[in-house]
């Protein structure tokens, strides 16, 4: 629901990035403060993906993070210097393939995975978390998650020609996350 109240949003506004979405519902020196906010937030996020993609590429491939961290650098600023639009269409030729595969892997880990739900539970109850509970942490998971899609529903909403368009993308994305989400856990 949230994706399709901000993909309204960008429609009416005509945003071309997530400012100008902020400013429509915000008096202007709060717009600013979020706007720096969700800018240091998206770049300490972008430093932190950087990192992990990193990692993996170190554990997979035994790359070194000398190398390996450089080359996701240049990865990433080329996808960058895409239009909007080239990208759009990049996603949407490769999101269906990596939704299908952790499809695949959690299909095929339910039907030959040897997982005992006791063992899980013991695991979990020795394992403490520090945050106070788990509603607490998944109101951190679902704040991340939409201040990380706000920037990038906000100018893909910009775009659409359509606002009915808002309402199937928005309720079909967000089955097929929650979904992938269940999937993951």
């Amino acid at each position: 629901l949230g994706g399709i109240f901000v993909l309204n949003t960008s429609v009416r506004v005509r945003s071309q990035n997530h400012s100008e979405s902020i400013r429509y519902y915000l008096h202007p020196t709060i717009a600013k403060l979020f706007d720096i906010i969700l800018t240091v937030f998206l770049f300490s996020l972008a430093i932190i993906m950087t990192a992990g993609g990193a990692s993996t590429i170190n554990e997979s491939f035994g790359l070194p993070f000398w190398l390996s961290s450089p080359i996701l650098v240049i990865l990433i600023l080329l996808t960058l210097f895409l239009k909007f639009d080239r990208l759009i269409a990049v996603l949407g030729v490769v999101t269906p393939f990596l939704v299908a595969v952790v499809v695949m892997i959690a299909v095929y880990y339910f039907i030959t995975g040897d997982l005992n739900f006791s063992d899980v539970s013991q695991y979990a109850n020795q394992n403490k978390s520090i945050s106070p509970g788990w509603w607490f942490d998944a109101i951190n998971y679902a704040s991340f998650q939409i201040a990380a899609a706000f920037s990038f529903l906000t100018v893909m909403g910009g775009k659409l020609r359509y606002q009915s368009s808002t309402i199937y993308g928005g309720l079909i994305g967000g089955i097929i996350v929650t979904l992938l989400l269940l999937l993951i856990n």
